[in-house]
C-alpha cells in the first residue's frame, strides 16, 4: 500500500522508522520488483504496510510485511524473501472528512 504523508507520519510516530525517500534511485527498481508502495528499510530488511484484515477496530490497523532480508554480515545487499507479515501492527487513524 501506498502510504499518503499523514500515515507516514502516523508509522513514524509509532515505530521511529522513516520511509526510504521518492527520489531514492532504489525506489523506481523497488516498485517495478514489488509495486507501488511506500518502502521502509530496517536492521533486518524491507518491509511495506498492508492492511491487517483480521482485527476489528475504529482506526485501520497496518502491518509491516517483509519483502527482502539482508545478507551477509556487512548488510550490503538484499535478498528477497517470501512476503511475511511480522508482529509489528501500526494503527492509523481514520482519514479526516473533508
Amino acid at each position: 500500500m501506498k502510504l499518503n504523508d499523514d500515515q507516514v507520519e502516523q508509522v513514524g510516530n509509532q515505530t521511529g522508522l522513516k520511509p526510504i525517500p521518492e527520489d531514492n534511485p532504489a525506489t523506481p527498481r523497488l516498485q517495478e520488483r514489488f509495486g507501488e508502495h511506500t518502502f521502509y528499510l530496517d536492521a533486518n530488511g524491507l518491509y511495506i504496510w498492508e492492511p491487517v484484515d483480521d482485527v476489528e477496530d475504529a482506526n485501520e490497523p497496518v502491518a509491516a510485511i517483509m519483502l527482502a532480508a539482508w545478507e551477509g554480515e556487512d548488510k550490503q545487499a538484499l535478498r528477497p524473501t517470501t512476503p511475511t507479515r511480522s508482529r509489528v501492527v501500526v494503527e492509523l487513524a481514520p482519514a479526516a472528512a473533508s
